[in-house]
């Protein structure tokens, strides 16, 4: 499904077409990057379907959305759209499930929309731009050759295709993950990245955003999942978000990269239901 925003169409799923009687907590699957689309996320995020209305969305410039001009390609822009999937779906309040860079997204949305929000659910994320030098010390101490080598145009925002920057995530994936070659899980050869979005993301906005200051805004319940050997968004990240968001309940997964929901599958999803269901 689609809907109209300006000139360009957001692609939606809604993961239950006939509601029963039993009301189910709306959950916005919001997808990181920049420049990913929902397919991974909806992949790892099926078992959430058992206790919540899931709703799936590929951001503008992602995957089917289209039509959307390159240089409003912006956290506020994302933060704006999922306000108007919000209003488009006749949601009251939902809640949010952010990942990575879906996770700058949803604290976007919290603080220009807070009167909207029921519960925040912050994996893998960070509150500024501060997670770039972390990224890259950690690049530096526990990378290969070749990912130093192509992380170079992740910092530069120099992908020069999709098919590059898919090539980056193949590489990158034992950073990434601490399970995902153990588990056999095999790579996704299909697109998923847009390499302008993530070009765009990490060459400007990326480079200098900061909602740190604005953290004790949000008065929501919120729940932060991390991975201690989390490479691009460090666990000192989210002690930062648990320290100033005054509701926030935090969890740091040993053996835990910065993809939670794989490592750590069946907590990850364990915890995301006691929260969404807990008064």
């Amino acid at each position: 499904m689609y809907l109209q925003i300006g000139t360009g169409k957001i692609y939606y799923e809604l993961s239950r077409k006939k509601m029963s009687k039993k009301i189910f907590p709306k959950l916005f699957v919001i997808p990181g990057g920049p420049g990913l689309d929902h397919s991974t996320y909806k992949l790892y995020s099926k078992s959430l379907e058992d206790f919540s209305q899931v709703i799936y969305h590929d951001p503008r410039g992602c995957g089917k959305s289209k039509r959307f001009d390159l240089k409003n390609y912006q956290i506020e822009n994302n933060a704006d759209d999922l306000n108007q999937l919000r209003k488009h779906l006749g949601y009251r309040k939902i809640s949010l499930l952010g990942t990575s860079y879906g996770g700058i997204t949803a604290l976007c949305y919290a603080l220009k929309y807070p009167e909207t929000i029921n519960k925040l659910i912050l994996v893998a994320t960070t509150p500024s731009f501060r997670f770039i030098k972390l990224a890259k010390l950690n690049l530096k101490q526990r990378g290969t050759r070749e990912q130093k080598s192509i992380a170079k145009h992740l910092w530069a925002g120099s992908f020069t295709s999709d098919r590059h920057a898919s090539d980056f995530s193949r590489k990158m994936r034992s950073l990434y993950s601490v399970k995902a070659d153990s588990l056999n899980i095999p790579y996704r050869k299909e697109k998923i990245f847009s390499h302008k979005v993530l070009n765009k993301g990490f060459a400007t906005f990326l480079q200098s955003f900061n909602f740190e200051p604005y953290l004790h805004k949000i008065h929501c319940q919120t729940l932060i999942l991390a991975g201690k050997n989390d490479w691009m968004t460090p666990p000192q990240l989210s002690k930062i978000m648990a320290k100033k968001i005054p509701h926030a309940k935090l969890t740091i997964f040993n053996q835990c990269g910065h993809s939670v929901a794989i490592d750590k599958q069946k907590e990850y999803i364990e915890l995301i239901r006691n929260f969404l269901i807990e008064k």
